[in-house]
């Protein structure tokens, strides 16, 4: 995949698309353009509690339903995930750079491996009718990864990894 000017890739025009890397370890989702709008995905080592600590109240950015099943490392490794995807959906309809502190976490449902990210503010955008994105988030001993769809009726997609 080719890349635009900013560095972000450049999909042909018949798809929508996400990448992304982290030590050792790359993943990109592609789907079809006609049934959905953008797409997001990330993937990032998981924070030990110490790192969390240190970037926790930067990434949470206010309230955020801390889940002790996930020990607080894995929590701020899964919400910074789940916003950087988001953001990497968003950002090529709304063609507006945001910040961590934009969106917080709102829930995260361990069993259906969702977390929701929720807006501050309204997205400007026809075909956005939603301030509130679920992403899908799944773990392994050291990475989490995070998609998530948004299809053109604003529907998104469930499926598992």
């Amino acid at each position: 995949v080719r890349r635009n000017e900013d560095r972000s890739p450049l999909w042909p025009d018949s798809t929508v698309g996400s990448i992304s890397h982290t030590t050792g370890f790359a993943v990109a989702l592609a789907a079809d353009a006609k049934r959905v709008l953008s797409a997001g995905i990330d993937i990032e080592l998981i924070l030990s509690d110490e790192q969390a600590s240190d970037l926790g109240e930067t990434i949470l950015s206010g309230f955020a339903p801390c889940t002790q099943a996930l020990g607080y490392g894995r929590f701020v490794s899964l919400v910074f995930s789940a916003k950087e995807t988001v953001y990497k959906a968003l950002h090529p309809v709304l063609q507006e750079f945001m910040e961590f502190k934009d969106a917080d976490c709102v829930t995260v449902d361990m069993e259906n491996q969702l977390c929701t990210i929720k807006f501050k503010k309204p997205l400007r955008h026809p075909l956005l009718d939603k301030q509130d994105f679920n992403v899908e988030f799944g773990f392994n001993h050291e990475l989490v990864m995070t998609r998530l769809l948004i299809l053109r009726d604003s529907d998104q997609l469930k499926g598992k990894y």
